[in-house]
C-alpha cells in the first residue's frame, strides 16, 4: 500500500495551472523590480505594463543561475568522486 495520493489532474488542466502559478511569479516578481527600480530612480516612473517583461526575464535569468549552480555542483561532486577512486587504487597498490 503507497502512502503517496494521487490526484487525478488531466495533464491539460495540469500544464494550465503550471503556466499560471509561473505567470503570477513572473507579475509579482515584475512588479517588484519595478518598485526597487522606483526606489533606486525616483524621477523616473517606468509603467506597469513593463512588470510581465521584466518579471518573465527574471525568472529565466533565477532558472539560468540555479541550472549554473547545479551544473558546477555536479562538477565538484564528480571531481571529488574520481579523487577518492584514485585515492583507493593507490591504497590498494601500496599496501
Amino acid at each position: 500500500m503507497s502512502f503517496i495520493a494521487f490526484i487525478s489532474l488531466p495533464l491539460k488542466e495540469f500544464v494550465s495551472e503550471l503556466l499560471t502559478f509561473i505567470y503570477s511569479i513572473a507579475h509579482y516578481l515584475g512588479r517588484f523590480v519595478i518598485y526597487v527600480f522606483g526606489m533606486v530612480v525616483p524621477q523616473y516612473n517606468l509603467h506597469q505594463d513593463l512588470a510581465d517583461p521584466l518579471g518573465f526575464l527574471a525568472v529565466i535569468t533565477g532558472f539560468l543561475i540555479l541550472y549554473k549552480v547545479a551544473q558546477k555542483l555536479a562538477w565538484g561532486i564528480l571531481i571529488v568522486g574520481w579523487i577518492f577512486v584514485a585515492i583507493r587504487v593507490l591504497i590498494v597498490l601500496f599496501e
